[in-house]
């Protein structure tokens, strides 16, 4: 279960692709593997080389970026490994990492993934964690971190020994604003280029009283309809897309509005943490 995100690491309708202009504003885009999709490719967790598949798909209709939300600490076989850091090389990737002190052997993160953040609050840090292989942090465009210490809170960036990270939403709207200066000042605000966010006294932003009402409204293209080309990507270009797996495997979260499976309430609270820095 480890690769399912178990712990909580916020990352439906059915597959209904829809254009992005169709909802509120929003630079990004949901794809999900779904129990339908897993099936065509023999359950999950699917093989990296058919996400590969899904990443060069998508690098060709003109994504900004792809968000993988999923942990890739640990090898599969070769081939597969080295297909999926190939994709990554065609668009700006990025993986996602969580903290956890009882990993014994934790891969390096490179240097260049590193924030220079002043001395202050952070609500999650640690010594260790589960960070991307080599072979795929090499590739990457960023890695964020996904824990979460209460379902309505984000860590603006969380800390791994001496070294500042951020959280995978912030990488993602990094990314989706054009990879601008990022300054935090924690327990105060962030900055992203012109934008400002507020943060609690632990460097968290925290979401909207709605920012969870309508999941299960959410449409989302099917992975297995991307992978196939059985649906038009024109209406990607320009977005970061973000993969995610909503499938019976998936842990839910307790919110306000109920119970939430994990990758969906990553989705609802990265465009709530958009809207706020608009």
């Amino acid at each position: 279960m480890k690769h399912l995100c178990v712990a909580l690491c916020v990352g439906l309708a059915a597959a209904i692709p829809i254009p992005i202009t169709a909802a509120a504003p929003s630079p990004f885009a949901l794809v999900m593997i779904d129990d339908a999709s897993a099936a065509k490719y023999g359950g999950f967790p699917v093989d990296r080389a058919v996400t590969a598949q899904a990443i060069n798909k998508l690098a060709a209709a003109g994504v900004r970026g792809v968000v993988l939300k999923f942990f890739y600490d640990a090898p599969s076989n070769t081939a597969s490994d080295v297909a999926l850091a190939s994709a990554m090389s065609k668009t700006k990737v990025i993986l996602q990492a969580r903290i956890d002190d009882s990993e014994a052997k934790p891969n390096r993160l490179p240097d260049r993934f590193a924030l220079t953040v002043p001395a202050g609050p952070v609500a999650v840090s640690g010594v260790s964690a589960w960070l991307p292989l080599p072979v795929l942090s090499n590739r990457a465009h960023r890695v964020g971190f996904v824990d979460i210490t209460s379902p309505d809170r984000v860590p603006a960036f969380e800390r791994l020994g001496d070294h500042s990270y951020p959280s995978l939403t912030v990488a993602a709207i990094s990314l989706a604003l054009g990879d601008p200066a990022l300054n935090i000042e924690p327990g105060k605000h962030l900055q992203l280029g012109g934008k400002t966010i507020s943060l609690d006294a632990k460097s968290q932003i925290k979401l909207s009283a709605n920012a969870f009402r309508g999941a299960h409204d959410t449409a989302y293209f099917s992975f297995a309809d991307v992978v196939e080309g059985k649906t038009s990507l024109s209406a990607l270009s320009g977005t970061v897309v973000v993969i995610g797996y909503h499938g019976n495997q998936m842990p839910t979260i307790r919110t306000n509005a109920g119970a939430i499976k994990l990758h969906l309430a990553f989705w609802l609270g990265l465009n709530d943490v958009w809207k706020q820095i608009q």
